[in-house]
């Protein structure tokens, strides 16, 4: 967000949030390749499964970015998206210590 580029912001909270849902899957014995699945996972911490539809968002919003057009991204949204990242990335390692 410091550099000014909302995209790349928002690729890399999205990354952030596939790994540390992977990390939780694979700590119950899981792995699967379907971000719908992926997101759907019940027992991951409530930063996920409270924030459905921003998720969502973020992925389609991300494929939008990486696969249509660069700088669709508004900063607001980009920071949104990196605090949801945060905060989920700070459960899932609560969960897994």
């Amino acid at each position: 967000m410091g550099l000014g580029l909302p995209d790349v912001a928002l690729l890399l909270a999205e990354a952030a949030l596939v790994n540390g849902a992977d990390a939780m899957l694979r700590l119950h014995g899981f792995q699967v390749s379907s971000h719908a699945a992926r997101f759907a996972y019940p027992l991951l911490p409530p930063t996920y499964t409270h924030n459905p539809g921003l998720l969502a968002r973020i992925r389609t919003a991300r494929n939008e970015s990486q696969y249509e057009a660069a700088d669709l991204v508004s900063s607001d949204f980009a920071a949104r998206s990196a605090h949801l990242a945060t905060e989920a990335l700070e459960a899932i390692g609560a969960a897994i210590v």
